[in-house]
């Protein structure tokens, strides 16, 4: 005992004395603005390549204790949106006072890059050429996801709402599509929030689920040659989007803020409805029979078409209509009130958008915190509809244990409600449908509902029973959590782990109460229905990380060795009940018991990866960043579950060798790499089906199958000129080998198809970024960007399969993706087949080719009674006629119609500053590109769109129903609804005033430290030809893209609209 007390004791002496004798210095002093001299809280100042540093407080002052070693040690300060400022200073036991007068970085150069690279570094340092949208920008006009804040602000990057649906995510694309064949996967990059990382192909889209007014900042990785770090999940790149933490106030601050939007959410534009009919009507306009008796309005039969000059199949639209025709027969007529129903606007509507933040922030010595607290409300366009709501709480937290080791917890959770109806609502083309004498909200008093069919001409459903009388929920709810370890056992080496979890919860339930009736099944009443859907996607996360920082001369290298793992499982089941023995109860256990039907399915990825890197810096001049990762995943097949990426990166900053003139900074850049694409998580097994009892193969498994590969390499250069203008431009190739597409098999093999490695797709873009400067003066700034992209190539270089066709899309080698195929109507003489005679040709006023025999024009249909006629080759009077090339295919009738993808995309943002107020506005759109607009072509169906609407026209401009009807083509695709998609946007425009702290310092005791006040636009005027409701549409889902940026289809998708609200800040 004696002994252990001994020891006990020599240690503790050995321990005090050893304490005792470690001196500190104390490193103090102020950062201000160079310009002005005001302070700057919140900036940090840290000793390089140590994990020593302090933050300013409220007066700009800092203070903090290193280690006394007698070295000399350099001491950056840094704040956003100021340049750096470094100093020397030796590490000598005392005091040591340093000062730094900061200059504003108004183009954002010195912000710091997170994603992508082997450590943090400075943009203006950075080999890759990395998005990047600063929280300044963020708080303009705040996204309701992070998605939309990526509009028009970053080269490179194209973002497409297909749909308006409120709570849908957006497609977002990276420099092209990487994949032929998106089928069970996506497009979209991979997102990292707050380091937890969502694969999208996997577990979804997480926008919708993340508040946009909570965001900090988001770093865009564009590429697989920047994102190859992130290996096979990372060939369409990578966005990092970073919430608010209260790392950014100054020391000992507490900051409260609360922000309110208030707004109205409407339809700019709808469709132009034909207000006439060709229906036989006596001089009174009463619909009327062959023998001239009238028919009541309401009748589903007994009108007769109103042939013109006694030619069958033509008839012109240009009578007006008189009565309603919704209703009972026999019932007293009602006359329509001027040109009838405005069908349009009772199915579309105007409605309400909130959107509510309380934010709380303290910065103290050792810990900092953010607390974000959010309600979303957002109702859309469509009557009878809940729309979308969303509350959500984010929390972080950092937290410093002395000055060798830091934790950060980050989590949010995020629950919705969404009233919403699907993808293949027919609402949205059953409005195309209804004439407008029909009265959508008349109410059947057999049913006490709605009339299922308004418009006894139509047989499609009246678009508002399904939202009245159908009760439709989607309940949501996500948890997103990280927890990252920093230590450093000696000054010179770090170690940092982390760990994220993703678990996102889906419930979907539809109700349809007995008596339903269902117009498609003959205007039977379904007897009750029951359907509910519910799912879970968990995702798992983890790395561990060593990485040593050393200098050598006028070398500073910085080598990594990582691992990580994956893991990630989702289950669920569906169920759908139908014949219910009681109504008003939402269970599946009233329905008959051999009518429901029940379905469940699971899957399991798991997935590790290996990695290490080194980044070398020359004396800031040049700058070498390069790492090699090897792969594992349960994605691959078993034959292959290993596979390597890597990429180098070089950055050489010509003015820290060479001085130029007018330039401050100048640096070129050049970045090779790969990543990849994995297969979806069926690919590789094979798949049976069961129907009626009966077992059939479906797909054969594949043991080889492997990721897609893509090798990525860009060059190019970034620019400061006079301290007032940036420019960055980048030219980029990408080649994408072994596609995984879905290939059909012989007989004698078993099976249908197999998914194969099997094609080659190669891109080629060039983008740039301007930002200027143009005035800044302490009264008075204006602000303006530019972003330019253009896809110069994204082309099919290799298919090993036949060519095939996704509807209107054809996938075949040589072939550009997006490439749309079908018939073509003749729009030149030299087009028509060589027996024609041209001279009895003539091009009508919407560009086509039209037969109207010797010496007559296009227009003399009426005049001479032409309409009707057939030529000897059976052309038909004045009818488009098709195109005949048989260089595709035998038809002769299937050729190429144009491209999805346009010549370039723009955005073009201004922030002016004068007083306290703020102007910002940001402009963005496209310059070609095609859309095939099938909502137009299936409108034509019955011929109640606007376009065939003849009153009013001249006799010579006037053409019949079947003109029309012949467009329409069944519903095949062809030229006629290829339309140009250029347009240019108003996409968001603030304008707010601010009062300051010194402005308020009488009110509250000067608590208050800002209040604004403005009005918000999103989406509010779109300069286009196109004559669809927008043209920024298109399908994610559909056609095997993966990506509504490439499947430009205009399918009775629901509408984009415009949003303006009213806005008000307070900050404490």
């Amino acid at each position: 005992m004696n002994q252990s007390r001994l020891v006990l004791s020599l240690f503790l002496t050995v321990f005090l004395v050893s304490g005792l004798s470690a001196q500190d210095v104390v490193i103090t002093g102020s950062i201000t603005d160079a310009t002005s001299g005001d302070p700057l809280p919140g900036a940090n100042v840290v000793v390089e390549n140590t994990n020593y540093g302090g933050a300013t407080d409220v007066d700009g002052n800092y203070s903090f204790s290193v280690p006394a070693t007698g070295q000399e040690a350099e001491v950056t300060a840094r704040f956003i949106g100021y340049f750096a400022n470094t100093a020397s200073v030796t590490l000598s036991a005392g005091t040591i006072t340093q000062d730094f007068a900061l200059n504003e970085d108004v183009l954002e150069m010195e912000a710091v890059i997170v994603t992508g690279l082997v450590d943090a570094t400075p943009r203006i340092k950075s080999p890759l050429s990395t998005g990047q949208i600063s929280g300044e920008m963020l708080e303009r006009v705040p996204a309701s996801s992070p998605a939309s804040a990526l509009y028009g602000k970053v080269a490179g990057v194209k973002v497409v709402q297909g749909g308006g649906q409120p709570g849908d995510s957006p497609s977002v694309l990276l420099r092209g599509p990487t994949s032929i064949n998106a089928s069970g996967r996506s497009q979209d990059p991979l997102y990292i929030v707050d380091g937890v990382i969502v694969d999208p192909s996997v577990s979804g889209s997480p926008l919708a689920d993340i508040p946009g007014d909570d965001i900090e900042s988001i770093e865009v990785v564009k590429g697989a040659a920047g994102a190859s770090m992130y290996g096979a999940r990372a060939a369409n790149g990578v966005i990092s989007i970073r919430t608010r933490r209260g790392s950014g106030l100054a020391q000992n601050q507490t900051k409260i803020r609360f922000r309110s939007e208030y707004g109205r959410n409407d339809l700019p534009k709808s469709l132009d409805v034909n207000r006439s009919h060709a229906y036989l009507q006596n001089s009174s306009g009463d619909f009327i029979d062959g023998n001239g008796d009238v028919v009541d309005p309401r009748a589903t039969t007994g009108r007769l078409s109103d042939v013109w000059n006694e030619v069958p199949g033509i008839e012109f639209y240009d009578n007006p209509y008189k009565y309603v025709a919704t209703g009972e027969v026999g019932d007293p007529k009602k006359s329509l009130s001027g040109d009838g129903f405005d069908n349009m606007r009772r199915f579309f509507r105007e409605n309400n958008e909130v959107n509510q933040t309380l934010t709380v922030s303290r910065n103290m010595e050792s810990t900092n915190f953010s607390v974000a607290i959010g309600n979303f409300n957002k109702e859309g366009i469509l009557s009878d509809i809940g729309g979308y709501g969303r509350q959500s709480v984010t929390v972080n937290v950092d937290h410093k244990f002395k000055n060798s080791l830091d934790i950060g917890f980050t989590t949010m959770v995020s629950q919705s409600e969404r009233d919403a109806v699907a993808s293949t609502f027919g609402g949205f083309y059953a409005i195309t449908f209804m004439a407008p004498d029909a009265d959508l909200t008349m109410i059947d008093p057999e049913t006490d509902r709605v009339y299922i069919q308004p418009d006894p001409a139509s047989v499609e459903e009246n678009p508002l029973y399904f939202l009245k009388y159908n009760d439709r929920d989607n309940f949501n709810r996500r948890v997103m959590s990280s927890f990252s370890l920093r230590w450093n056992p000696v000054d010179w080496a770090h170690v940092t782990g982390s760990l994220s979890y993703d678990r996102a919860n889906q419930n979907y339930d539809s109700f349809y109460p007995i008596g339903f009736t269902n117009i498609s099944g003959g205007g039977t009443a379904v007897d009750g229905r029951y359907i509910k859907t519910t799912s879970a996607d968990m995702g798992l996360n983890g790395d561990l990380k060593f990485m040593a920082t050393r200098e050598f001369g006028n070398i500073t290298a910085k080598v990594t060795g990582s691992t990580l793992f994956e893991q990630t499982e989702s289950d669920g089941f569906d169920a759908d009940g139908r014949k219910f023995a009681v109504g008003g109860v939402r269970s599946l256990g009233v329905a008959a018991s051999d009518k429901v039907y029940i379905g469940s399915w699971q899957q399991d990825v798991r997935g590790i990866s290996n990695m290490g890197g080194v980044m070398l810096d020359y004396n800031d001049a040049v700058i070498v960043d390069a790492f090699f990762r090897k792969e594992g995943s349960s994605l691959f097949g078993g034959e292959e579950r290993w596979h390597n990426y890597s990429r180098i990166a070089t950055a050489v900053r010509v003015t820290e060798l060479v001085p130029l003139p007018m330039f401050n900074e100048f640096k070129l850049r050049f970045t090779t790499g790969t990543a990849g694409s994995r297969p979806n998580f069926s690919a590789r097994f094979e798949t049976w089906s069961v129907s009626g009892g009966v077992v059939s193969k479906g797909n054969l498994g594949n043991k080889a199958l492997i990721p897609e590969l893509s090798t990525e390499t860009e060059i190019g250069f970034d620019a400061i000129l006079m301290d007032r203008f940036s420019v960055s431009a980048t030219y980029v190739t990408a080649n994408t080998q072994n596609q995984i597409l879905y290939v059909p098999l012989p007989g004698y093999a078993g099976y249908g198809n197999q998914w194969q490695n099997a094609g080659t797709l190669d891109n080629e873009s060039f983008e740039a970024e301007v930002s200027a400067s143009l005035v800044n003066t302490p009264s008075f700034s204006w602000e303006m960007g530019l972003t330019y992209y253009t896809q110069i190539k994204s082309v099919i270089s290799k298919l090993d399969i036949a060519p095939y066709t996704r509807n209107p899309f054809y996938i075949k080698e040589g072939e550009t993706m997006g490439a749309l195929w079908g018939a073509k109507w003749v729009e030149k003489l030299a087009d028509l087949p060589d027996e024609a005679t041209q001279s009895e040709f003539d091009t009508n006023n919407d560009g086509y080719v039209v037969w109207v025999g010797s010496g007559n024009s296009w227009q003399d249909g009426i005049s001479k009674k032409l309409w009707g006629t057939t030529s000897d080759d059976g052309y038909k009077w004045g009818i488009p006629i098709k195109q005949i090339d048989k260089s595709a295919d035998d038809t002769g009738i299937f050729v190429k119609l144009g491209e999805t993808i346009p010549d370039f995309d723009m955005g073009i943002s201004n922030t002016l500053r004068f007083g306290g107020f703020e102007v910002y506005a940001l402009l963005d759109g496209q310059v070609g590109g095609n859309i095939y607009n099938n909502t137009v072509q299936w409108g034509l169906r019955e011929l109640k769109l606007g376009i065939v609407d003849q009153a009013g026209k001249s006799e010579g401009d006037k053409k019949p129903g079947l003109y029309y009807a012949t467009l329409y083509d069944v519903d095949a695709t062809n030229s006629h609804f290829v339309e140009d998609g250029s347009f240019f946007k108003l996409r968001e425009l603030s304008v707010t005033y601010s009062l300051n702290r010194n402005q308020l310092q009488n009110m509250l005791g000067g608590a208050i430290s800002k209040v604004s006040v403005g009005v918000i636009g999103r989406n509010l005027l779109t300069w286009t030809n196109y004559s669809g409701y927008d043209p920024e549409v298109g399908r994610s889902g559909d056609f095997d893209m993966g990506s509504a940026v490439i499947a430009r289809y205009d399918g009775f998708g629901y509408p984009n609209f415009r949003t303006i609200t009213g806005v008000f800040t307070i900050e404490f």
